[in-house]
C-alpha cells in the first residue's frame, strides 16, 4: 500500500509466519511489482518500491520472516502440479476449460484465497476466474446434510458409485501439463 508493506495477522498476534493464502498473495504481489520474473527468479534489478526488501536472495517481510529462492520453487512444484492434475482431468473426460461452468474454492485455505491472486501465480487457470466461487468448509456442511436428510446420503451413496479415480502419474497429459505450468506468466 502506497510502496510499503501491509499485512495483519489473526487476533494482531506478533508475526510468527505466513499463512497460505498470504503466501498465494505474496506471490502475485511479487510478481506484480516485477520483484519474481517469470521463470520464479528473483530480479537483480526492478523499479519496485518494495525492492529493498530483497536481500540476500530472500524477500524479507520482517527481520525473521521472510521468502526463500527455494520457498518459491517449492510454490512453483505445487502450483505446477496442482494446474496439471485439473487440466489431465479436464482432458481425460474430453472436456475443455470453456465447457467448466464452475470452480468451487472450498476449506479453510480455499475461504481465505484471493481467486485473482491464485490466478495470478497460476495456481488457477485465469481462465476459470470469472467462474470460481468460495464456498467454505463443504465437508462439515456435507456431513451435516447427510446426518440430518435422508435423501442426502441416498444421493452420496449414488455419486460415489459413479466416481473413478485417474492416476495422474500415468498421464501424458499431466507429465506435460507439469512442465509448463512450472513458470509464471507475464503480466
Amino acid at each position: 500500500e502506497n510502496g510499503h508493506l501491509r499485512f495483519t495477522t489473526v487476533e494482531n498476534a506478533h508475526a510468527r509466519g505466513i499463512c497460505g493464502s498470504g503466501f498465494i498473495d505474496l506471490f502475485a504481489l511479487l510478481l506484480d511489482e516485477g520483484i519474481l520474473d517469470e521463470t520464479g527468479a528473483f530480479s537483480e534489478e526492478c523499479d519496485s518500491l518494495l525492492f529493498h526488501h530483497l536481500e540476500d536472495d530472500c524477500f524479507y517481510l520482517t527481520p525473521d520472516i521472510y521468502l526463500s529462492q527455494d520457498d518459491v520453487r517449492q510454490f512453483q512444484l505445487a502450483k505446477a502440479a496442482i494446474a496439471a492434475g485439473v487440466e489431465a482431468l479436464l482432458a481425460h473426460c474430453g472436456v475443455g476449460m470453456d465447457k467448466v461452468s464452475r470452480v468451487f474454492l472450498a476449506g479453510g485455505l480455499g475461504y481465505y484465497m484471493s481467486p485473482a491472486s491464485a490466478a495470478r501465480t497460476g495456481l488457477l487457470s485465469p481462465a476459470l476466474l470469472s467462474r470460481t466461487q468460495i464456498v467454505g468448509n463443504t465437508a462439515l456442511a456435507g456431513a451435516r446434510l447427510c446426518l440430518l436428510e435422508k435423501d442426502a446420503q441416498t444421493a452420496l451413496d449414488a455419486l460415489s458409485r459413479r466416481t473413478e479415480t485417474v492416476e495422474l502419474s500415468f498421464s501424458s497429459v499431466f507429465s506435460q501439463a507439469y512442465i509448463e505450468n512450472m513458470g509464471f506468466e507475464e503480466n
